[in-house]
């Protein structure tokens, strides 16, 4: 994982940053390069540790940032295109073999780390399936961010009527409504 998508870490953790940083030390890193790359298995276990020590709300919340730290192409106008891109943005902060899992020449996309898939549901909804090994409020915590930068009012749930990673599955399914 690239570091820059770590820094939400810490700006989302507030008064338990100190645990936050203690946490990413207990896994070896003492300070966050924004310019370097992390093994994901180490960011998964700072994850886990992280929704374990400080709460969902946090990890949510760590989610919520990540957006505010991409780069965002001008034709991205709408909520339906930012979620599209969340997926090739995830792609792009992962490697495989040394190499970006998406790659902007191309636009070919490794597989390995899932996804994040969209499908219009009405007019003001719109369904986001996250088959990433991250904890579920992560990927809502970006879902959100993502579409809040152009629906304020943004808000997304777990849908329990599917399959979610909090009760086994492979995959949860998010209900964005604005």
């Amino acid at each position: 994982m690239r570091g820059q998508a770590l820094v939400g870490l810490t700006m989302a953790t507030g008064s338990y940053s100190g645990l936050a940083l203690k946490i990413l030390a207990r896994h070896g890193i003492r300070e966050i390069d924004v310019n370097a790359w992390y093994p994901q298995q180490v960011c998964l276990d700072v994850y886990r540790d992280v929704l374990r020590e400080i709460g969902p709300q946090t990890m949510f919340q760590i989610g919520r940032y990540i957006p505010d730290n991409a780069l965002w192409p001008e034709e991205i106008k709408d909520v339906e295109a930012a979620f599209r891109f969340i997926d090739i943005a995830y792609h792009m902060n992962h490697r495989l073999n040394g190499a970006a899992m998406f790659d902007v020449q191309t636009g070919a996309m490794a597989d390995g780390i899932g996804h994040f898939r969209c499908a219009r549901v009405g007019k003001r909804r719109i369904d986001v399936v996250c088959d990433t090994p991250y904890p579920s409020e992560n990927d809502r915590g970006v879902i959100v961010g993502c579409g809040r930068k152009f629906e304020p009012t943004l808000d997304a749930v777990l849908d329990e009527s599917q399959p979610t990673r909090l009760r086994g599955a492979r995959s949860c399914t998010f209900i964005t409504t604005w």
